[in-house]
């Protein structure tokens, strides 16, 4: 059965939020004013959400793209009104939670609507032979991918190159899980090869890698788990150990195949500026889930001493050559859990940097941080639900501002800077 329907506002998810049928409905695809045929695929007591069967009036902010893979979830809306969505969610979600004495600062953005990411996973499928690509939204719909319009030029010659290889030469491998492939400012490239087990991945998989001038890093990684797409173990197959990043230009980051390292550089620099804007010579700063320090070696001229913590063992190895690369002398690199680490060093501090996982900071810690007499805090986030819940539970400290930050065209996902204060 079909429901005729108006679009009214869109959701945090990029959903349009319909409400003149009997509940309120969330329906992909849809725009605000747009009227729609819908089917229900999914319903509960008090709402359902759906997809457009027939769209019946089109938003004069509807873009000509269309895409349907999970992480274009937003690519339907024109690229400039996707700022706009950002600032209201980002506003509605603090005002909504009772967070309204702050200033909301500009959104941080470069304009650059596709060939960003300087990372990307495409899924590896046998049908018959190896091909990538990535699933459709919420399905186990499997497509084909040549382009990824989100990637740099890098990433999609290398992508296109292996699935030309692997159609011609029929290569068939069932141990492959996925393949990423992550670029640098010099459009070098490092390929990791993720496999379902540890037995040695066949040279016939990355042979066209080989004589390739700008591959300078080839992986294997295992995947030990379903809940994650790559796993904890890498070996080098060929070539360099690590490969080489940056984001002013004038520092340099080591990356190996687990390194953490944002995927817009430009929008990065802009945000870490922003960052250093908040710190003097006079603060020492505690970096947490530091990754590979590329915060703490940005803001290091600014400050006087920084502390970073971070547990992985890569992204500690990568810091370390990174600190020593760069020559930078006033940095820690502590490896260990934040969780258990903070509590030994925050006496030295008076700043603390944190820019956790998606499911933000655990509530021992805040309370740690909120006993800590810390002067400052830069909230870096990734998830503005965890993100606000942190906020009210730091009751010690107020919010100043907020900005936020367009790190990914044609998606939800939305990154926000917080600036606190320890309440006088």
């Amino acid at each position: 059965m079909k429901y005729k329907v108006t679009c009214s506002e869109l959701d945090y998810r990029g959903y349009g939020v319909v409400k003149n049928l009997e509940k309120v409905g969330f329906i992909k695809n849809l725009l605000p004013g747009e009227e729609a045929y819908i089917k229900i695929n999914f319903e509960k007591r008090n709402f359902f959400e759906g997809e457009v069967v027939e769209l019946l009036s089109r938003s004069k902010h509807r873009s000509n793209y269309e895409d349907d893979l999970d992480n274009n979830s937003l690519i339907h809306l024109d690229s400039k009104l996707q700022l706009e969505f950002q600032k209201d969610i980002t506003l509605q979600t603090f005002l909504r939670n009772g967070i309204t004495n702050f200033k909301l600062e500009e959104i941080i953005t470069d304009n650059r609507y596709f060939n960003y990411r300087n990372k990307a996973l495409f899924f590896a499928k046998n049908i018959p032979f190896l091909t990538l690509g990535g699933y459709k939204e919420k399905s186990r719909d499997f497509k084909k991918i040549d382009e990824l319009i989100l990637a740099e030029p890098s990433i999609n010659e290398i992508l296109k190159e292996l699935n030309e290889y692997y159609a011609k030469e029929r290569v068939y491998y069932h141990d492959l899980s996925s393949v990423i492939i992550r670029s640098n400012y010099l459009n070098q490239v490092m390929v990791i090869f993720v496999t379902r087990s540890q037995k040695v991945i066949p040279d016939i998989v990355y042979k066209p890698l080989q004589n390739k001038g700008n591959v300078i890093s080839i992986y294997q990684n295992y995947k030990d788990s379903e809940k994650r797409n790559t796993g904890e173990v890498s070996v080098l197959l060929s070539k360099n150990e690590y490969l080489i990043d940056t984001i002013s230009g004038k520092e340099k980051y080591v990356l190996y195949p687990n390194s953490f390292f944002q995927i817009n550089r430009e929008v990065t620099k802009q945000t870490y500026i922003k960052i250093s804007n908040y710190i003097t010579k006079h603060d020492v700063a505690i970096d947490a889930f530091a990754g590979i320090s590329s915060i703490g070696q940005f803001i290091s001229d600014r400050a006087n001493y920084v502390l970073s913590i971070e547990i992985d063992d890569d992204s500690v190895k990568a810091a370390k050559e990174s600190i020593s690369l760069n020559k930078i002398k006033n940095i820690e690199v502590i490896h260990g859990d934040f969780n258990k680490e903070f509590n030994k060093v925050k006496n030295k501090a008076n700043a603390l940097i944190i820019d956790p996982p998606r499911s933000g900071i655990n509530e021992r810690v805040i309370n740690l941080i909120n006993e800590s007499g810390l002067e400052k805090i830069i909230y870096l986030s990734c998830n503005l639900r965890t993100l606000v819940r942190d906020l009210k539970l730091l009751t010690n400290y107020e919010v100043i501002s907020v900005t936020p930050i367009k790190m990914f065209f044609q998606t939800v996902e939305m990154e926000t800077l917080v600036y606190l204060e320890a309440k006088k």
